[in-house]
């Protein structure tokens, strides 16, 4: 993990993903030129998280970037740590 991290508000997985992403580009989320649904289900992935387990994780690839989803929605951007603020 990287020292570095940072907080994006989010209750949504998919949401989380799409900020942390633009946070570490520098971006507005609205300004990622790829949408996360061209590389995973948003519907599937938001399900997925729908019932709170310790255990579940996800990684993928999006942006050009490896993303790591926990399932306190902590999104983790080439090993910078991304939390939400709830």
């Amino acid at each position: 993990m990287n020292a570095m991290q940072t907080r994006v508000r989010s209750n949504q997985p998919t949401d989380a993903v799409v900020q942390a992403v633009a946070t570490v580009e520098g971006v507005e989320p609205v300004d990622l030129d790829i949408p996360l649904f061209t590389v995973i289900d948003p519907d599937a992935l938001d399900s997925l998280f729908e019932s709170p387990s310790d255990d579940l994780g996800v990684t993928f690839r999006y942006h050009g970037h490896e993303i790591e989803l926990d399932s306190d929605l902590t999104v983790t951007v080439d090993g910078t740590e991304i939390r939400p603020e709830h």
